[in-house]
């Protein structure tokens, strides 16, 4: 565990699994520096960073379907006046496909460190371990914007302001 006293928004997010998966984004590096460590067992690392980036893909394509599905719905609250907070979805979704973007290219990197020499495979999981720290930061972009939108809405939802519905 760190030593260092974590900063405030670090302290604040430590509550969220996936904000701890940041934190220690940078496990598959502490797995492969030990000199060591056989091919082997870098190779068992990058199948779990792999593995964790396919599941924070699952959740980039869900998140996108589900607000897909909110605003195309029929009976959905629509907002009048304020109709460019609809921007912010935009600004999401592309953020959510550049975490998905990433985590492609972190399958790539651990397919291509199952083909090389062994002595490649610690430049191979670096490569991962860097591409996955994009895609959790693209992600979490990604999540804090669609925050953002629902906070906006519930605040003009509960001022009342010009909300219709389709009764």
């Amino acid at each position: 565990m760190d030593s260092r006293p974590l900063s405030r928004w670090k302290r604040f997010f430590n509550f969220l699994p996936i904000f701890r998966l940041v934190r220690h984004e940078n496990a598959v590096a502490e797995t492969v520096s030990n000199k060591e460590q056989s091919t082997i067992s870098r190779i068992e690392a990058l199948k779990i960073v792999n593995e964790e980036s396919n599941r924070v893909s699952s959740w980039s394509l869900l998140i996108i379907g589900g607000s897909l599905l909110a605003v195309l719905h029929k009976d959905y609250l629509k907002l009048v006046d304020y109709k460019y907070l609809y921007f912010i979805y935009v600004v999401g979704w592309i953020s959510l496909c550049a975490s998905i973007y990433w985590g492609q290219s972190v399958t790539r990197s651990y397919l291509a460190s199952m083909f090389v020499k062994p002595n490649f495979v610690e430049a191979s999981s670096k490569e991962a371990n860097k591409l996955f720290g994009r895609q959790l930061t693209w992600f979490m972009l990604g999540v804090i914007l669609f925050a953002v939108w629902m906070i906006a809405f519930l605040i003009l939802w509960i001022f009342n302001c010009n909300i219709i519905t389709n009764e």
